[in-house]
Order: C-alpha cells, then structure tokens, then sequence
C-alpha cells in the first residue's frame, strides 16, 4: 500500500509536455494537500467524488469497447495517520482491452480537465511488460492510475480514495468495514462487467483486443 501511494506521488508530480498540467500541487492517495478536518466524508466521496472518477474510467472502456474486467474486492482500509477513525478506499482491480496509448493519454486528459482533477503521465516505456501510465487525482489525495501494459495486451486501472473520516456522524462503536461500499455493477451501470482473469490467471478473451467503443449492458460473469 505504501509503495502504491508512493508511485502515484511519483507519477502525479510529473508534467506532460504540451499539456496543460497541474499535477505539482497533489501528492497521492494519503498525502493529500487539504487538511484532513475539512476533507470530504466517505458519503460525499461516494456519492458525489467516486462517480466523477468512475465517469472517466467509462469514457477509457467504452473506447476499449464496453466491456470492464474485475479482478478483487473493494475494501476499506486504514490510513497512516495516527486517528484510528481514518479510513482510505481501494476499488477492485479493473481491466479493460488495451487501446492506443496516445487515445488514452486524450480521453483521460480530457476528463481531467472537465472535472477539474489534476492529470500526469510517464510517457516512456518501463519494465518487461512496457507499461506506460496516466493518472488523475485531487487536492484530498483521491487518485486513478491506468497502466497501459502493452506486453501484456490490456490496461489495468488502480481506484483509489485519499484519507477521510468515514461520515460526520461517524458511531466509533461501528467497525468501518461495515459500512456498504457500491458494488461495480452499480458504479458502472452503462458498461458489461466480466472477471478479468479465470482460475488459472489466463485473461478474459472479451479484455484481449479492441472491438472498438460501444454500449453494452451490464452483466455478470
């Protein structure tokens, strides 16, 4: 978990040449720049936050052609402060079919700015499976990672909260891993929701290759 916000810090303090950028001022998942007293709360992140990021992670599958693997749960987690009221949010691992790097880099960047979300991007290639990312994020360390894995043929998506206090009128007595997290059906409604992986870690053949944007209802696997 640390090496995954220290990467995102890494990846958002870059700037992309020719892009208006101004990913300087955010710095990852638990680190964001607002005090944690006047972050948003898990029920403003989820109804409102959550589904700005979710809109863009869309706009990424539609062009990949509609379909969204899973791979994992969404769990809450705890944060690396010292208020053990403090939680953070992983959303399952998600997948889609690669598409170029350079259409991704756009959509992303154009989400971004209509939502007013920091973006960045490691344009070079990295790694045996020549991965290459763009990431949005925000002043209360929310952040998305799409890793375009071109040796592997499909972009993993990384979901992440920052650091928040579960709700205003937060019961400590309520363990936090209770309360309902959206399933991703629900956060994707307009997109066909399939595992991205069978039993033996093969990929998904609907994830293999792009068949080009589309609708697609939603279903389970």
């Amino acid at each position: 978990m640390a090496a995954t916000a220290a990467c995102a810090s890494l990846l958002l303090a870059a700037c992309v040449p020719g892009l208006s950028d101004d990913a300087g001022l955010y710095f990852g998942r638990n680190d964001g720049s607002v005090p944690m007293a006047e972050r948003q709360t898990v029920e403003v992140y989820i109804s409102d936050t959550a589904p700005r990021y979710a809109g863009i992670i869309e706009d990424v599958a539609r062009e990949a052609g509609g379909v969204l693997g899973t791979d994992g749960d969404s769990r809450y987690g705890g944060c690396t402060t010292q208020d053990e009221a403090d939680v953070d949010i992983a959303w399952a691992a998600l997948d889609v079919a690669l598409i170029d790097y350079e259409d991704l880099r756009r959509i992303v960047w154009e989400g971004a700015q209509r939502n007013g979300f920091a973006y960045s991007a490691t344009p070079d290639y990295s790694g045996k499976h020549n991965s290459r990312s763009v990431a949005v994020g925000d002043e209360d360390g929310n952040l998305v990672i799409f890793t375009h894995l071109e040796g592997r043929g499909f972009i993993n998506i990384g979901f992440y909260s920052g650091c928040m206090l579960p709700t205003h009128t937060y019961d400590l007595d309520t363990p936090y891993k209770q309360l309902p997290l959206p399933s991703v059906e629900e956060m994707f409604p307009n997109l066909r929701i399939v595992d991205a992986f069978d039993e033996n870690s093969n990929l998904n053949p609907e994830l293999s290759s792009q068949s080009g944007p589309q609708s697609g209802a939603q279903s389970g696997s």
